[in-house]
């Protein structure tokens, strides 16, 4: 048998469309401070035209409603390229997976109107923020603005622009994108299933203590999701513990490689914060903590080193508590995971899907598919870079330009990650 087998999903999108992808419908981030939104976090940011008398105009977008006509029309919309080059590849893709939770709880929405309400919505508030993770940049970090700021843009690259300014964000003492959402909030406090506040860092947003006061005095029924790096050092996790009680609450998470190797990629990242916050969660609440990873041509060599750690994890505290995930970065460029040759990848999947084979049990389906998805990926891509309009050669130079300005600047070696990354590295 092929360990690395081919995967297929069918999900009830088809009935609509074969295109169709309920997170297009039900679902999107909104960044409040840059007054733009998206529909996951593969697609491009679409800019908000705000109507202050509709607050829906920060979720329905000209932009989302033309892509949402061209799914009913069966076109593969150029945005969703990452879910496209996924399902090439025989891949569960993010818009099977999305759909299938979605269309389940959405029964009494129409699927197809072009003017939907969410069920699901991520918001950011500001980009504060006590990380730079290297594929981060300033639009969504404040700690990666003030680098650009103070020792100016990074120099020489080809492919990806994001890290040459401090992009510009919206006053927060007078941003009618957040006083809009405030407004929608009581409508949406009745509809939504999950809503997610992301950052930045919300643990170190005013307006994200502001917005738990209200769902304190107003209520809320959903799911409430928080993205949080969980690097907290001023009691901001026992005081989310305490002002949450009531509520549903899911932690979102992130962890690259291995512990000792995240605080490369994720600059700023302590370990030990985050293992005493992730412990604390666990011991106090009954809560689940996703932990998500964001695999890269830097990362992509030890996410079993991350799998261990998620068993281990479970096997403490119970398989339900903490969930496995698999994401690969796509911007920049540069850091994605078909510029390592095949023949360096594949024993990379094939260490993984023995893993998966040997620990299956402690995963839930969409668990398992999440791991199927590092291994079909990683194993199968032929292409140097799924991107048409990317040349080979540029990524790999950037990606040689990139690694000594970041060193530089975080005072930092590539040399402390995988050896296997460093060996290819050095070989570019």
């Amino acid at each position: 048998m092929n360990p690395f087998r081919q995967f297929t999903s069918e999900g009830k999108q088809d009935a609509i469309s074969p295109t169709y992808c309920a997170a297009k419908w039900f679902e999107g981030t909104i960044w409040l401070h840059k007054g733009m939104t998206a529909s996951c976090h593969h697609t491009p940011l679409d800019s908000i035209d705000l109507d202050i008398n509709f607050p829906s105009s920060l979720f329905n977008t000209t932009n989302k409603i033309i892509d949402r006509a061209g799914m009913l029309s069966g076109v593969k919309v150029e945005g969703c390229n990452y879910c496209w080059n996924i399902e090439d590849k025989g891949g569960i893709s993010d818009r099977r997976i999305k759909s299938k939770s979605l269309l389940n709880s959405v029964q009494w929405y129409k699927k197809t109107d072009l003017f939907p309400t969410p069920v699901q919505l991520e918001v950011a508030f500001d980009r504060t923020c006590n990380l730079a993770c290297a594929y981060c940049g300033p639009a969504f970090s404040s700690k990666w603005a003030n680098d650009i700021k103070q020792n100016g843009p990074y120099t020489n690259l080809i492919t990806d622009s994001k890290y040459t300014n401090p992009d510009k964000v919206i006053d927060e003492d007078n941003n009618p994108y957040v006083t809009a959402f405030f407004n929608w909030l009581p409508t949406l406090s009745k509809t939504l299933k999950v809503l997610r506040i992301t950052g930045g860092e919300p643990l170190m947003s005013p307006n994200f203590w502001k917005f738990i006061d209200y769902i304190n005095e107003h209520g809320f029924d959903g799911e409430l999701h928080i993205n949080t790096n969980l690097v907290n050092h001023k009691g901001e996790v026992s005081r989310l513990i305490e002002k949450t009680k009531d509520f549903k609450i899911r932690i979102h998470t992130s962890l690259e490689s291995s512990l000792d190797q995240a605080e490369y990629v994720r600059s700023g990242f302590d370990k030990n914060a985050w293992l005493t916050s992730v412990n604390t969660i666990m011991l106090q609440t009954n809560w689940i903590v996703n932990v998500a990873t964001a695999v890269s041509s830097f990362t992509v060599w030890n996410y079993i080193d991350y799998l261990d750690l998620m068993l281990i994890y479970k096997q403490t505290h119970g398989d339900d508590r903490v969930r496995v995930t698999c994401n690969f970065v796509n911007y920049p460029v540069f850091m994605r995971t078909d510029l390592i040759p095949k023949n360096k990848r594949e024993p990379l999947a094939l260490e993984v899907n023995e893993w998966l084979i040997k620990n299956k049990k402690h995963l839930n389906k969409n668990e398992i598919e999440q791991v199927d998805r590092f291994v079909t990926v990683v194993a199968s891509s032929e292409k140097a870079t799924n991107d048409i309009y990317t040349k080979l050669e540029d990524a790999l130079q950037d990606l040689k330009t990139f690694v000594p300005q970041y060193d530089q600047r975080r005072d930092q070696s590539y040399k402390c990650l995988d050896n296997r990354f460093v060996e290819w590295y050095e070989s570019i």
